[in-house]
């Protein structure tokens, strides 16, 4: 089963940017593509089930990417570097502007927070990583970083706070409309 955790795209069904969980191999695959709906960006990480073992557990994944630098592309997940699988990385500029982002979840599969810029941020260096999750591993809340100026005001920012606000964004971008019923899970589990 796949599913599709946060994805864009003109109504005509091209998802411009998408990430997604693949159950069956306990992957996560992120791609994005141009205007055009051509694909410039696709990573699959954890195909053999060590990065994601469990699935009732919470991952924090900091990804950033340069497309014009394949040295310049970072995944951590939990704090610890990845390669990622690589199969496609074209330098070209990548259009988040089609149609409206949408983030889904079931029980199995939650987003805590989600931060999109198109700005690269280096994470191979740990006080970057810092600025979003503290050091025993829990997200920061980013207004303050956003508000100083050490990291960019993204596109999006979902903070999912309140579950009467599910849909507000604190990024750039405009809101996002809520359908269906939703569960507000544990913040904790001890």
């Amino acid at each position: 089963q796949n599913l599709s955790i946060i994805s864009s795209g003109a109504n005509t069904g091209a998802s411009q940017f998408k990430m997604e969980y693949e159950s069956s191999a306990k992957s996560y695959k992120l791609q994005a593509a141009n205007s055009s709906g051509v694909r410039k960006l696709l990573v699959q990480l954890g195909d053999d089930a060590t990065v994601f073992p469990n699935v009732n557990q919470w991952y924090i994944i900091l990804m950033s990417v340069d497309m014009a630098d394949t040295s310049k592309r970072h995944i951590y997940v939990n704090g610890v570097s990845q390669a990622g699988y690589w199969s496609n990385y074209v330098n070209e500029s990548l259009d988040f502007s089609k149609g409206a982002f949408r983030l889904w979840g079931d029980s199995g599969h939650q987003t805590g927070f989600f931060y999109l810029s198109s700005t690269y941020t280096d994470f191979s260096q740990e006080a970057n990583r810092n600025k979003f999750v503290d050091q025993l591993g829990y997200p920061r809340d980013l207004t303050k970083q956003i508000d100083d100026g050490d990291i960019p005001n993204p596109l999006v920012y979902m903070k999912f706070e309140a579950p009467a606000a599910l849909g507000t964004n604190s990024g750039t971008g405009g809101n996002f409309t809520v359908n269906g019923t939703v569960t507000a899970g544990a913040d904790f589990n001890l």
